[in-house]
């Protein structure tokens, strides 16, 4: 499968070439863009969860340790549902979360908007090596707290 990114995420095989399935490069890359963005926020504390899947013990190595090594604040839910992540965001008040999930819940037509606007912004910054392409707004700043690997 190739390396999708989407408003849900991003989706691949685990393994293969980078950028062209969902290498660990591909993880560590997408993770730091995103890590970039909630630094830049202000917030250091992210909360990251995943489900059952073999590969789940490894993205979420490379998840957390990679946001660990910049600065991040990073409480590990280990395996829970989406919706429990998210209440944790609130709880916390974190600045996101990361999901490792076979497949992200739907969106309402307001929020796919505004999850589509921050995902190009996470994947043009990622592209373009660096954080200064993340300009996100008031409109981006609910949904682009959910990556989900």
């Amino acid at each position: 499968m190739a390396l999708i990114k989407s408003i849900s995420g991003i989706r691949g095989t685990i393994g293969g070439k980078p950028g062209e399935s969902l290498s660990p490069l591909d993880v560590v890359k997408y993770t730091a863009a995103f890590g970039a963005w909630a630094m830049a926020e202000g917030n250091k504390k992210i909360i990251i969860g995943r489900d059952g899947r073999i590969s789940g013990p490894m993205i979420s190595g490379l998840v957390a340790q990679t946001l660990v090594a910049m600065g991040a604040e990073v409480i590990d839910l280990g395996l829970s549902t989406t919706p429990t992540v998210e209440f944790e965001v609130a709880a916390e008040h974190a600045a996101g979360q990361v999901t490792e999930v076979a497949c992200a819940d739907g969106f309402d037509q307001a929020e796919q908007h505004a999850a589509d606007h921050g995902a190009r912004q996470v994947a043009d910054a990622t592209e373009h090596g660096g954080r200064e392409s993340l300009q996100p707004g008031k409109e981006t700043h609910r949904m682009l707290h959910r990556a989900v690997v």
